[in-house]
């Protein structure tokens, strides 16, 4: 005879943690590409652990800003001089001067023109900004996070798995056993 029981094959514990090392390690490869300012944006780094159907996915959730920079934005997309975007953008740059203490004979707007008339013709982030990166890269942060946890992910994986079938066969020997 058989006795129906359901296991959950990865218990919430194993998924915290992947979604743990998973933010942890977009924040340091978010810092080796230099892209760390005030480090908000790492602060409001978020997963969720959802069930959909059979399935529990771990979604991570990153601010525009940092979404922005993991993918790049070429030239034709930069806001264009003239339109209340393009003011926004000198705004925000002009804080991202004075923040930085960009100094000198220019005042931070005229700093902020000048690196959206940068973004303008290279797009963003610039060429001359990998010289602020350890590792030479400016995007595809998020990416290389993860391909970097791969055989973390892979030990946690295999000992959830393994917890997982030693909680099947203890199961059915009690089972058994109680008869």
């Amino acid at each position: 005879m058989l006795v129906p029981f359901n296991v959950q094959i990865v218990s919430k514990e194993l998924l915290e943690k992947i979604a743990n090392l998973a933010i942890q390690s977009v924040a340091i490869a978010w810092r080796l590409q230099g892209h760390e300012l005030t480090g908000n944006a790492v602060r409001q780094l978020e997963t969720r652990i959802v069930e959909r159907g059979n399935d529990t996915v771990i979604e991570g959730y990153v601010t525009d800003y940092m979404a922005e920079l993991n993918e790049g934005v070429p030239a034709s997309k930069i806001p264009r001089p003239g339109t209340a975007a393009y003011d926004k953008l000198i705004v925000e740059l002009a804080g991202y001067a004075r923040k930085r203490g960009l100094t000198g004979r220019r005042s931070y707007e005229q700093i902020a023109r000048a690196i959206a008339s940068r973004y303008l013709r290279e797009g963003k982030p610039t060429k001359a900004s990998r010289r602020f990166s350890k590792t030479g890269k400016r995007t595809g942060f998020i990416e290389q996070a993860l391909t970097d946890i791969e055989p973390e992910l892979a030990q946690l994986i295999e000992r959830g798995v393994e917890e997982s079938i030693n909680f099947v066969i203890e199961s059915y020997f009690k089972t058994q056993l109680n008869r």
